[in-house]
């Protein structure tokens, strides 16, 4: 017999303020920050270095069509 698992609804985490600068809490708040181009400079790379490191495997989906896609969720911080 299977469980049915009920999702929490997703709250938005209240922007952070380091020396006057709110730090983004998801993508579309990156979209709308002032330092847009920054903040999505910063997500690739980071993207790309856990890629690099070897964190993850991209593959098509059709190639495992009974796996389910890695759940993941942005965080960003400003490093002082």
């Amino acid at each position: 017999v299977y469980k049915t698992i009920k999702k929490k609804p997703y709250k938005r985490k209240p922007a952070e303020v380091v020396n006057g600068e709110t730090t983004p809490g998801s993508i579309k708040d990156i979209l709308e920050h002032k330092h847009r181009d920054l903040w999505i400079k910063a997500y690739y790379e980071e993207l790309e270095n856990l890629d690099n490191a070897g964190t993850f495997k991209r593959v098509l989906r059709k190639t495992y069509p009974n796996i389910n896609p890695l759940k993941w969720k942005l965080v960003c911080k400003i490093k002082t």
